[in-house]
C-alpha cells in the first residue's frame, strides 16, 4: 500500500499557487514519486511564499516539475494518486490543504500536526517546552520550527 504526502502554498487572495507531493511505499516509508507543480497564473500574484516557490530549481533533478494551469495540476495529481492506488493524503495541517484541493475529498486525509505537535507522540518535545494540559506545544510547532527540532 501506498501514501501520498501533500503540501500546498497559497498567494494573498487564498488561491493555490504551488501543490507539492510526494508518494512513498506504507511499509518502509521508500520514497516512489516526486512532483512538484507551479499554479499558473495564480502563481504570479503575491503571497508569502512568492520567493520560495522557485528554490526547487536547484533540487530540480529530484522532482518532475511543471508550471501549468490549475486544472491540469489537479488532473496530474488524481491520475498519479490512482495510479499508486493511494487511498490515504497525509498533510501538515490537513484540514487547509484538503480545502485548498476540494477536488481529492474523497481520500482519507490525516493530519501530520496532529502528532508533531503533542508530547504523547514527538520524543523531540522535551520537557522544558512550554505545553499546554493537552501535550499540545503552545508555540513552535510550524514545520519549519519541527524541522529544526528534529
Amino acid at each position: 500500500m501506498n501514501i501520498a504526502v501533500i503540501d500546498t502554498e497559497t498567494n494573498y487572495r487564498n488561491e493555490v499557487i504551488s501543490i507539492g507531493v510526494v508518494i512513498a511505499r506504507m511499509d518502509d516509508f521508500t520514497i516512489l514519486l516526486k512532483r512538484y507543480y507551479v499554479i499558473s497564473p495564480e502563481c504570479d500574484y503575491p503571497s508569502m511564499y512568492a520567493s520560495s516557490l522557485y528554490l526547487k530549481e536547484a533540487m530540480s533533478y529530484l522532482y518532475k516539475k511543471k508550471k501549468v494551469e490549475r486544472y491540469e495540476a489537479i488532473d496530474d495529481l488524481i491520475d498519479l494518486l490512482h495510479a499508486y492506488r493511494i487511498v490515504s493524503i497525509f498533510a501538515y495541517n490537513a484540514a487547509f490543504d484538503m480545502n485548498c484541493l476540494y477536488e481529492l475529498y474523497a481520500y482519507n486525509w490525516y493530519d501530520i500536526l496532529k502528532c508533531a505537535a503533542y508530547k504523547q507522540t514527538n520524543p523531540y518535545i522535551s520537557d522544558s517546552m512550554p505545553c499546554f494540559k493537552t501535550g499540545r506545544l503552545k508555540t513552535g510547532y510550524g514545520v519549519e520550527k519541527m524541522v529544526q527540532m528534529m
